[in-house]
């Protein structure tokens, strides 16, 4: 009886950690859209205001796996 709890416990804190894992994968992915995009505007604003020549910006490619 003991060994099934402490095997369901383990199943149950393995689950866990992958969520966790997953979690701090998705925010990580998040935070690099959020300074990419925020990047992406100072460097369109510079091009349109005419402090820069030309721009290449990657609108839309922040996160490739």
């Amino acid at each position: 009886m003991l060994r099934e709890i402490a095997a369901e416990q383990l199943k149950l804190q393995k689950i866990q950690n992958q969520e966790d894992e997953f979690v701090r994968e998705v925010l990580s992915d998040f935070w690099i859209c959020c300074v990419s995009r925020e990047a992406s505007i100072l460097g369109r604003k510079e091009v349109l205001g005419g402090k820069a020549k030309f721009g290449i910006l990657g609108d839309g490619k922040e996160v490739r796996r």
